[in-house]
């Protein structure tokens, strides 16, 4: 099947183009179709996956390489040939770090997912990248999620930690229209079990936001005050 099939496959300028007429083929493990959302490379769950083996092709769009026991980013991702993939799923490995958002290799790159890894920390800049999924991977330190700030990012089963008096947890609470980050589960101290950030600091967060029960008289009497010395003045000329 393998060998009639790579029987059309056709070498342009070092890069592989695929007709279309072909639904369905095997290369270097990997299960290459076209369906709606363009071309697909499948390489999930093959141990000990050689990338450098995947022909890079203009009209590949979609690259699954999860499941492979990948522990970083493969290097060959930055490489030219994956200027077109729209989404890279490299979930279910064991990568720990994550350098940079930047796939310079991959501009229009709208779809990153990296869940089910053991990522513990994020790069500090700010990620571009429109949509990035990282729910069940190491991360603790709420602050860190600056950088996704502005992303549709999902990030629920990791074990953050957080308190109502943070900067940053009052930060994504009092304004969470400029933010895309899901609701934020974290851990407050004292606990072992992740809620809400929204459901644990509501109360506080709402009463600092509206004025206490002394200060509502307080304002009413100055302004009473104020306006009571007004007509005297008048009242005196």
């Amino acid at each position: 099947m393998v060998s009639v099939a790579l029987c059309f496959v056709i070498l342009i300028a070092g890069s592989v183009v695929i007709p279309a007429a072909i639904p369905l083929l095997h290369l270097c493990r990997c299960l290459i179709s076209y369906g709606d959302e363009g071309m697909t490379a499948d390489c999930s769950n093959n141990s000990g996956f050689d990338i450098k083996c995947l022909p890079r092709s203009p009209q590949l769009e979609s690259l699954s390489l999860a499941g492979n026991e990948l522990t970083e980013v493969p290097e060959e991702l930055n490489s030219t040939g994956f200027e077109n993939i729209l989404r890279l799923d490299l979930s279910n490995n064991r990568i720990s770090n994550l350098p940079s958002w930047k796939f310079v290799a991959m501009p229009r790159l709208q779809s990153l997912n990296l869940s089910h890894n053991h990522i513990s920390k994020l790069p500090n800049e700010a990620c571009r990248i429109p949509s990035v999924d990282l729910s069940y991977n190491n991360l603790t330190d709420m602050s860190n999620l600056v950088g996704i700030f502005k992303t549709k990012a999902t990030i629920r089963g990791n074990p953050i930690r957080c308190a109502c008096n943070l900067t940053i947890a009052r930060r994504f609470f009092v304004k969470p229209t400029i933010s895309n980050l899901e609701a934020i589960d974290c851990i407050m101290p004292g606990f072992k079990v992740a809620k809400p950030l929204a459901t644990q600091c509501n109360q506080q967060y709402n009463e600092e936001q509206s004025p206490s029960n002394w200060k509502i008289p307080f304002y009413l009497f100055i302004f009473l005050f104020t306006f009571a010395v007004g007509i005297f003045s008048v009242c005196k000329r």
